[in-house]
């Protein structure tokens, strides 16, 4: 069909110039969409939190680095105590006393070479749900740090290889 149109004599010059711009400008166009969906707050919080998202999250932003062998994605937001609570079941999070958010983040040698650290405020989150998955060479681990009135929350998952 391409070749036929510009095989006849009748197209001018301009358009078969315009006629070869269309594939290309087309292949922008769903490229640039495929990008500004990604940075959709939704798309993000999905990617972080992937069962358990509560549906009325604001002021969410999110981190994330990966490599060949790891993986790290941090998420902080306000929500409905309620919803937050929800999201804590649906991930099978359990209540822990044994991480600090500080001691992770300076512990942990990829968010220390980045600057995440430094991006997430500095609120103190003093409750800490956690859920931990190791088998042979694999560990994931979920983090959700959150305030006594489960209002702000800062979600945290590792996963190594």
């Amino acid at each position: 069909f391409a070749v036929r149109i510009l095989d006849r004599t009748s197209l001018s010059q301009s358009a078969r110039k315009l006629w070869l711009l269309g594939p290309p400008l087309a292949v922008l166009g769903v490229t640039l969409l495929c990008i500004v969906n990604r940075l959709r707050p939704s798309v993000a919080i999905q990617r972080v939190i992937p069962r358990g998202t509560p549906r009325h999250i604001t002021h969410f932003h999110s981190a994330h680095t990966s490599g060949l062998m790891w993986s790290r994605q941090i998420a902080w937001f306000e929500t409905e105590p309620a919803e937050l609570r929800e999201s804590i079941r649906a991930e099978e999070l359990i209540l822990t006393e044994s991480v600090d958010l500080n001691e992770l983040l300076v512990g942990d040698q990829i968010l220390r070479n980045t600057t995440i650290p430094s991006d997430i405020p500095a609120e103190n989150y003093p409750v800490c749900y956690s859920k931990e998955w190791h088998e042979f060479q694999m560990s994931t681990r979920t983090y959700l740090f959150t305030t006594p009135n489960h209002d702000r929350a800062l979600w945290y998952f590792a996963h190594d290889r």
